[in-house]
């Protein structure tokens, strides 16, 4: 008893641990968004369901902020996850507005949107094309878009060739 005594005393003051406080990253110290820190924003419809999500690189004027200051310089997004290298948020759609839209897939079929691919948009019609008219990759986009309604049945009827 007197020899593990002896060795607890002997191990203890040899390898007596430290009792300063170590150096470590300030409790309170603010966490801000990177330079090179991404954005992934969804695109919220109406009733709560997404309606699309972009990935995109933070834009300059939110970079350096933390999330008290990103909440006030974006007071429509709804922060999910915040951190140095990525923010997630969800934002709301609003009324899609203007005759612009695009021809993309839908349910295996070519169907017609007002809006925008990478934003906000809601569905005009799904027609009885079949989705895959429109290829994917540089020489067919997975949608295309539009400015004017007018332009909708020359872009139907060129798909409608390729099913030819």
């Amino acid at each position: 008893m007197l020899l593990f005594a002896a060795a607890f005393a002997f191990t203890f003051a040899v390898f007596k641990p430290d009792r300063a406080p170590r150096p470590g990253p300030e409790p309170d110290a603010p966490v801000a968004l990177l330079e090179t820190a991404e954005a992934v924003l969804h695109y919220l419809r109406e009733d709560g369901r997404i309606a699309s999500t972009e990935v995109v690189s933070l834009p300059g004027d939110l970079v350096g902020l933390t999330l008290p200051e990103l909440a006030a310089a974006r007071p429509d997004w709804r922060v999910v996850s915040f951190a140095p290298e990525r923010v997630v948020a969800s934002v709301p759609c609003g009324p899609v507005t203007g005759a612009s839209g695009f021809v993309g897939p839908r349910d295996g079929k070519v169907a017609v949107f007002r809006g925008s691919p990478e934003g906000c948009h809601e569905l005009v019609e799904i027609t009885n094309l079949n989705a895959d008219l429109l290829g994917e990759g540089p020489e067919r986009p997975a949608y295309i878009p539009f400015e004017d309604p007018a332009e909708l049945p020359f872009i139907l009827d060129g798909l409608r060739g390729r099913a030819l």
